[in-house]
């Protein structure tokens, strides 16, 4: 609990207004009763002088206690030291202005007494004398009115803004969507401008590797380049030997044309030779090449050979003319009809009695 303090500045105000009071009055008392005995002589008069002004102290807070206690004290206080001053000064101009009067002079006295006790007992009532506390209180209420004002100040200077802003709020729309205009321009510009950025920081991002993955292939050794596979080795090219005689005329001379011997070689052959050939040559085309390649003549049509060298068929006989043997073997059919595969034997053979004197056993 906190303790209150007494030597407060009020009440010390009111010890020194109430010494300087009691002090006044004492000394008006004692000069009073001089005054009187001066005057009159008679110690008894002057007693009752000083005697009268104990009454007041007797009766009188009784009867006006209760009436303080329902009016402010300040004005009791006050009223008596100017009561006291007023009957001081009317004293003074009572001696000044008129002669010794004992009754007046009691009276005078009684009133003063009278002033004096009820400022005392004003000043010495209980609750009089403001306490640390009740003077923390004024000043509370002080600070509280301060602050009332500076509140109100406050709400003055907030209800202008409040003003101010209901006045900005009021401006016209028309300035407020060109702003808003204006600010998604600007959120566009600047979303434009990022994705720039961006797509430029990609781009040389790119380059940037595409540049470290060119630097690593060219310190890295390259591999020598594998050594082409040998070309195969040709196949071997196939071929034929092919013989062409007419040695039966030797042995029929008589039965030749005229001009058949002058063409009939001493021993028969022809042509005796060796052919390369090609897929899917038959033994006519290769007859037709050698003998073309040697400058010799041959007359045939289809698979049918006519004559050969200017020995043709019945040149020799009617029963003479060409056939031909594939190793030995005299074929059936026509001689463009025979495909060759390589090292085959062709003969080309002048037969002058239908085949039997060159080996053809069937014809013949």
């Amino acid at each position: 609990m906190k303790t209150a303090k007494l030597w407060t500045s009020n009440f010390r105000l009111v010890i020194l207004a109430s010494a300087m009071g009691t002090i006044g009055a004492i000394a008006g008392s004692f000069a009073l009763a001089f005054l009187v005995f001066d005057k009159t002589g008679s110690t008894l008069a002057s007693a009752l002088i000083v005697a009268i002004q104990l009454l007041p102290y007797l009766l009188l807070p009784v009867l006006i206690a209760p009436l303080m206690d329902r009016l402010p004290r300040k004005a009791f206080l006050v009223a008596g030291d100017l009561a006291n001053a007023a009957l001081l000064a009317g004293m003074g101009l009572w001696l000044m202005a008129f002669d010794f009067s004992y009754v007046g002079y009691l009276a005078l006295s009684l009133l003063l007494t009278c002033a004096a006790c009820g400022k005392k007992t004003v000043s010495y009532a209980p609750g009089n004398i403001p306490t640390a506390k009740q003077e923390q209180t004024a000043d509370t209420r002080k600070n509280d009115t301060a602050e009332t004002g500076t509140t109100k100040a406050d709400g003055k200077q907030d209800a202008a803004k409040t003003e101010d802003k209901t006045a900005d709020d009021k401006k016209p729309d028309k300035q407020k969507s060109a702003d808003d205009a204006k600010k998604a321009e600007e959120d566009a510009k600047k979303q434009e401008d990022t994705k720039k950025q961006e797509e430029a920081k990609r781009l040389e991002e790119q380059k940037r590797l595409e540049e470290e993955k060119k630097q690593q292939e060219q310190k890295q050794p390259s591999a020598p380049d594998p050594d082409p596979a040998p070309a195969p080795d040709p196949a071997p090219a196939a071929s034929v030997s092919l013989y062409i005689s007419c040695a039966t005329v030797l042995n029929n001379m008589d039965k030749c044309s005229d001009g058949v011997k002058d063409i009939i070689p001493a021993d028969g052959v022809i042509l005796s030779t060796t052919v390369t050939i090609t897929e899917g040559e038959s033994v006519m085309s290769v007859l037709k090449r050698a003998c073309g390649d040697a400058g010799i003549p041959v007359s045939s049509s289809s698979n049918y050979v006519r004559g050969i060298n200017g020995l043709f068929e019945k040149n020799v006989g009617r029963s003479s003319g060409w056939m031909y043997c594939v190793g030995g073997t005299f074929p059936s059919y026509g001689a463009d009809s025979y495909t060759l595969s390589g090292g085959e034997n062709i003969q080309w053979l002048y037969t002058c009695n239908m085949g039997a004197d060159v080996g053809n056993t069937y014809m013949g």
